[in-house]
């Protein structure tokens, strides 16, 4: 089915993410959603990535690439430059039960620290590294970089509830406070087969519901800033 470019820029401006019901299994995702900008090439130069269950991760890891929970986080907030705008995420195979996209704003976060706070988020530079379950594929990756910056004047908020440096009280209660923030205003998107959803990687936080079907398959493209 065509994509109503318009309705998902409007659900993108109104509320950081747009979910469109079916586009079909063997929707084309690396072009799909071309009208937001350029595909940015993944961690092994990949410009669509598979998000499933690997048998040889355990599910007591936290991680995308098995069943577990995982905590919320920006994408790319290892890399030095500017992450991506946008990520979709295209079901070809829904989980039977669980596993659905959980979604909190952000810049509503942002928007309970005081402007001397703000200030102190874009000036602290911390350290970030990608997860260890990708040491596997040969990526380390890591970068320091504020948890706020901007472009052209627009807020771009990187998080992590795991792989960001906490080296003080300030950076620690960012990240504790950032959790609860997201456990009281999360919203919860089950994506059945065929359907895709895509959010603004500088506003949203996301992370997942754990799910037991291993059958569950996704596939993954970022877009970078238009």
């Amino acid at each position: 089915m065509p994509i109503d470019e318009d309705a998902v820029r409007s659900d993108l401006r109104a509320h950081g993410y747009s979910y469109v019901d079916d586009v079909g299994e063997s929707f084309d995702l690396r072009t799909g959603f071309g009208f937001l900008g350029e595909p940015v090439p993944q961690y092994l130069g990949e410009y669509v990535r598979d998000v499933r269950p690997d048998p040889a991760i355990s599910d007591d890891v936290i991680t995308p690439y098995n069943r577990s929970e995982v905590l919320p986080h920006t994408e790319w907030f290892e890399f030095p430059d500017v992450p991506p705008r946008y990520v979709v995420l295209h079901a070809v195979v829904a989980a039977s039960s669980g596993g659905e996209t959980t979604l909190a704003d952000g810049y509503g976060y942002l928007a309970t620290f005081s402007a001397e706070d703000r200030a102190e988020l874009a000036r602290r530079s911390y350290r970030w590294r990608s997860q260890v379950t990708l040491e596997s594929e040969g990526i380390h990756q890591e970068a320091s970089a504020p948890i706020l910056t901007a472009v052209d004047g627009r807020p771009v908020l990187r998080f992590s509830s795991l792989f960001m440096e906490c080296a003080d009280d300030f950076s620690k209660n960012f990240v504790a406070a950032g959790r609860e923030y997201f456990r009281r205003t999360r919203v919860a998107i089950p994506i059945g087969s065929g359907g895709a959803l895509v959010w603004d990687n500088w506003r949203m936080l996301h992370a997942r519901n754990a799910f037991t079907d291993r059958r569950r398959h996704l596939r993954r493209v970022i877009i970078g800033a238009a």
